[in-house]
């Protein structure tokens, strides 16, 4: 493989700069051999070819393998590779300098390109095979755009897949891009480290999934409760449902249980809880409108709130805040004629650990304090009207990186009652408090305390309150609590060992490959791939009916694509049913494909084929914002709005090419002739609309070669034009 003087020059120059930036090599590495060597291996499998005029090379040393970054470049194209020190590619990105954008201002989609991405997925696999080590590795790709419409016209086509090993899935995902002018791939992803996977265990070292299955499902508990149904907002029905203390998986070969809690935690996964801060948001009404709205006349004043505010001592609300701003929010449907007021509070002052007077409970002073200008915020949510207390949030800055914890969680939690007791009484009374943990050392305890009926939660309707534990004052209060709740009763609950037996023999095992980490001095430096069962996510079982036993079963997305029981026999059928596989048309099971179009009925259509859906019958407020949609993508105009009005095949493919983006150069004067025999019969503006449609070729006439642009058009019309704008 010939090296160009340039390329000889980067690798010794990068030599050079790797031998600076890595004192810890041993000193005899021999980094220029290095790069030459993996440079040579990328080049030959990625068919590299000698006409770059510029490179460099980056060295990475790390675990679990060194990984090197080389960058070609020219005049009008640069390309950036990744790779380990075999060879094998992590990532490929080719840039060009060409335009691969070449949407008009049009808002309609368009169809897919299932041809063009057949064509893309066999370049996107022929790469694939030169990267992967084919022995071991697969992907089955999947497109991101073969399914779903096209908003904009691209030159690329990108897929995704998992990377199987041995056949079975892995967490590693791939990602790839396929330029579909001439089939070259321009990207490519995938989410390891470049790791030698060869020593894996493979699945017929596995144990059967009957043998796993008991130590899987060791591990989960069922947990009694009330809870709401869909479609029943006033009955609380009983339900088991599982519970875990964390995530765990079954070593496929040692039959074993592993906890894969330590691998989520390393990762960022692990539930960890953080200060709820309130957005200071500036939008709502400000006092001047207030005063002249009279629907908001009865609200209380500025004043009066802030008071009411920083009479509520359990807050800390001192003299150090000032209020920055009262928000008012007049509530709208089931919440019409209330009125929420919304209070930020700021302090820029000296923090200080010093425990609150309000807490009621006794603690020892602390000889700890802060010093130095730092941010706080309290943010106090009240009913306008009344003052009476909705919700708190708050944020607490402090120049102490270790302040202390003069409160512990038994004497927050008295804090808590205490401050539950004064604001919320009847609610509490009927609560009992759920088991929950903080993080270790953390600077705040929450509580939360859930309705409870018959002994058993009803966590839907809960009290939340987080105190400070530095402070001892409220630093967070929140309800979320349904009135007028019939509880069903509780005599013929089944037992949670039968409902733990129905819902395990739901649940299905997965043989998979799963990254594992143990803790260790040097932090997770063994994270690896297990062979291991675990739950299969797919499952759509996530309970069990506490009284009839029944599977609960979360609502497949299955095949939510419209259908009719009235096309079966139509001309338009097939385009009918291809718009309502991208859920463009009407819901109900008819078409009614032979009825007159309505305006209502056409930006049903519209709207839909631009990104949003509305179903029919459109309800008065869905009526809004179909229109309010129709008037931003410049459809019409507010002064055209007519519902119920007939639309004219003339007006129906003025409003489609006005959606498609064609309206000011349509509406351009005397330049269109109209290749119609009734061509005079057009009417006046419509002329430049008609001329286009038809030279798109997403109308046609009448075998006499009439267009009848003063007719009536029906729904089906309308659907056959749309579907020929999508199809050019």
């Amino acid at each position: 493989m010939k090296i160009t003087k340039k390329l000889a020059a980067g690798l010794l120059a990068l030599a050079l700069l790797s031998s600076l930036a890595l004192p810890a090599l041993a000193a005899g590495a021999d980094l220029d051999a290095r790069l030459k060597a993996v440079t040579l291996k990328v080049k030959e499998t990625l068919d590299i070819g000698d006409d770059y005029t510029e490179f460099t090379g980056n060295l990475t040393e790390s675990d679990p393998a060194a990984q090197w970054s080389l960058y070609w470049s020219k005049d009008d194209e640069s390309l950036q590779v990744r790779a380990t020190e075999e060879g094998k590619i992590l990532y490929y990105s080719l840039y060009r300098n060409t335009d691969i954008y070449s949407g008009d201002d049009g808002n309609i989609a368009k169809f897919p390109d299932s041809a063009g991405t057949a064509r893309a997925k066999d370049a996107a696999e022929a790469f694939l095979a030169k990267v992967l080590d084919t022995g071991i590795e697969s992907v089955d790709l999947e497109s991101y755009t073969d399914s779903v419409l096209r908003y904009y016209s691209s030159g690329s086509c990108s897929f995704y897949g998992t990377l199987k090993l041995n056949g079975t899935d892995t967490p590693i995902s791939v990602n790839l891009s396929v330029d579909t002018g001439d089939m070259q791939v321009v990207s490519f992803y995938r989410s390891d480290s470049g790791e030698d996977y060869s020593s894996l265990s493979v699945p017929g070292q596995a144990i059967s999934v009957s043998a796993a299955s008991p130590v899987l499902f060791s591990t989960v508990n069922m947990y009694l409760s009330y809870a709401l149904r869909d479609g029943d907002d006033k009955t609380a029905y009983l339900q088991y449902t599982p519970v875990s203390d964390g995530s765990y998986a079954v070593d496929a070969v040692t039959g074993k249980l592993v906890s894969l809690n330590t691998y989520l935690a390393y990762m960022g996964y692990e539930n960890a809880k953080s200060p709820s801060v309130a957005y200071d948001s500036a939008s709502g009404l400000t006092q001047v409108e207030l005063d002249t709205a009279a629907g908001l006349k009865d609200v209380l004043s500025r004043d009066t709130l802030e008071a009411a505010a920083r009479n509520i001592s359990e807050f800390g609300i001192t003299s150090d805040f000032s209020l920055r701003s009262v928000n008012y929010y007049a509530g709208t449907g089931d919440s019409a004629g209330s009125v929420t007021a919304y209070l930020s509070f700021y302090s820029g002052g000296t923090a200080s650990a010093s425990a609150s007077v309000s807490s009621g409970v006794a603690v020892p002073a602390s000889d700890k304090v802060s010093s130095g200008s730092v941010s706080s915020y309290k943010y106090v949510t009240l009913d306008a009207k009344t003052a009476a207390l909705i919700s708190f949030s708050s944020y607490r800055g402090s120049d102490d990186k270790n302040p202390e914890l003069l409160y512990t969680r038994s004497q927050a939690e008295t804090v808590a009652r205490n401050f539950l007791a004064k604001y919320e009484k009847d609610r509490l009374a009927v609560t009992s408090l759920a088991s929950s943990e903080d993080a270790e050392g953390s600077e705040t305890c929450t509580f939360v305390y859930q309705h409870t009926v018959n002994g058993i939660p009803f966590p839907q309707n809960s009290l939340y309150v987080t105190v400070d534990a530095v402070t001892g004052n409220i630093s967070a209060f929140s309800v979320s609590w349904t009135d007028d709740i019939e509880f069903v009763s509780a005599a013929n609950v089944i037992p949670a060992e039968s409902a733990k037996g129905l819902y395990t023999a739901a649940e299905d095992l997965v043989l998979s490959y799963v990254y594992v980490s143990e803790d260790t001095e040097d932090g997770f430096a063994d994270s690896h791939l297990l062979l291991a069962y675990t739950f299969d996510s797919r499952n759509t079982v996530w309970g069990v009916d506490a009284v009839s036993g029944a599977l609960l079963r979360s609502e497949s997305s299955g095949d939510t694509k419209l259908a009719y029981d009235d096309i079966s026999s139509h001309y338009a059928r097939d385009k009918i049913e291809k718009l309502a596989q991208y859920g463009i048309g009407f819901s109900g099971g008819s078409f009614f494909p032979d009825r007159q179009l309505t305006q209502k009925d056409l930006l049903t259509l519209l709207i839909a084929a631009c990104g949003n859906y509305y179903g029919t019958p459109v309800s008065e407020t869905e009526e809004d914002s179909l229109y309010l949609s129709a008037y931003s993508l410049g459809i019409l105009t507010k002064e055209e709005k007519a519902p119920d009005s007939l639309v004219t095949r003339a007006e129906l493919v003025k409003l489609v090419l006005r959606a498609a983006g064609y309206g000011r150069a349509a509406e351009i004067p005397d330049i269109y002739v109209v290749k119609f025999a009734d061509a005079s019969a057009v009417p006046s503006g419509l002329t430049g609309y008609v001329a286009i449609a038809r030279g798109l070729g997403i109308i046609s006439g009448t075998p006499e070669g009439k267009f009848l642009p003063s007719q009536v058009a029906t729904r089906a019309e309308a659907a056959v034009v749309l579907y020929n704008y999508m199809s050019t």
